[in-house]
């Protein structure tokens, strides 16, 4: 994966939770499609959205299609 198809998904993220009229997600996705839009994003940005999916994937609830989507985010914000 790499930053634009990261962007992608979070706009797929985004839609997703507002087509379920979650809240939940919905303003991590949107803090992290900015961050990943802006191109002076750094290291320390890319390693505070890590540990902030990370803390999401253990104690969020969703359903499979947004939990594979999250772990796809998290192996390229690994990186």
């Amino acid at each position: 994966m790499n930053i634009q198809k990261a962007i992608e998904t979070l706009i797929e993220l985004i839609a997703l939770v507002e087509a379920k009229n979650k809240s939940q997600g919905k303003e991590l996705y949107k803090s992290a499609l900015d961050v990943l839009k802006d191109e002076n994003c750094s290291n320390i940005d890319s390693n505070t959205l890590y540990g902030n999916f990370c803390g999401y994937l253990a104690h969020g609830e969703f359903d499979e299609e947004e939990y594979q989507k999250v772990l796809q985010l998290i192996s390229f914000l690994k990186k």
